[in-house]
Order: C-alpha cells, then structure tokens, then sequence
C-alpha cells in the first residue's frame, strides 16, 4: 500500500512519463495527435489500402511477395556461400581488380580511338 502511494505521489509532483504527461498538457495533446494518426492507418490498412492493406487482404499479393522474399533470401544465401559471379566479385580482389583495369583500357581505348580514327579505321574504295 506504501508503495502505491508512493507511485501516486510522485505522479501527482509530476515526476516520472506518467507525471509528465499529466502535468503537461502539450505532450497530452501530442500524444492524442499522434495516437490518431495511428488510428488512421490502422484504419486504412484494414480498408485495404496502400501496400500493407493489400498485403493483409490479398491472398495472391501476400503469396507473390512471400515468394520473392524467398528468392531473394536464395540469392543472398548463394552469395554469402561464394556460389556465383556477383559473389565472386564482391570476395575475389584480383576479380575486382581485372575488371577495374580493363574498364581503364577500354576508356583509353575509346579516347584515343576518338583521337586518332585513322589509326584504327582503314577504308578501301576499289571498282574491279
């Protein structure tokens, strides 16, 4: 019983999240904001609407949607395990590396191509 009243009294001082929210009643007012905001969602979720509605009333989007969640939960695994180019790519430095210089090859490619067409385009006009 003590310590009830101890509770009481200190929400009555406006100690504590209880204290303050009741003895301020610009939180008090917040938290009603915000509490029918929620409100609102929940309302249109149950209606249906937006992408969680129509997820919770959809059997064959909720399916969809669990099938590609575990497609992708395959792929991620794949690429965790090593298996596959793209993981190959993201744990092999030499890969990286390999791809990194012929990028830069072919950029000097394509400058000095752009530079110099002679050197690498020849036409050859003959009648006979």
């Amino acid at each position: 019983m003590q310590k009830s009243q101890n509770v009481v009294a200190k929400v009555e001082s406006g100690e504590g999240t209880l204290g303050k929210v009741i003895g301020d009643p610009a939180l008090h007012d917040r938290a009603e904001r915000m509490l029918a905001r929620v409100e609102k969602v929940v309302q249109r979720i149950e209606e249906g609407e937006g992408f969680l509605g129509r997820l919770s009333k959809d059997d064959t989007l909720y399916t969809q949607f669990n099938q590609s969640l575990g497609k992708f939960s395959n792929v991620a695994e794949k690429m965790s395990n090593g298996d596959g180019t793209v993981s190959k790519l993201l744990k092999d430095p030499s890969l990286y590396s390999n791809l990194d210089l012929a990028s830069a090859e072919m950029v000097k490619f394509m400058h000095d191509l752009r530079e110099n067409p002679r050197k690498y385009l020849r036409i050859k006009l003959s009648l006979f």
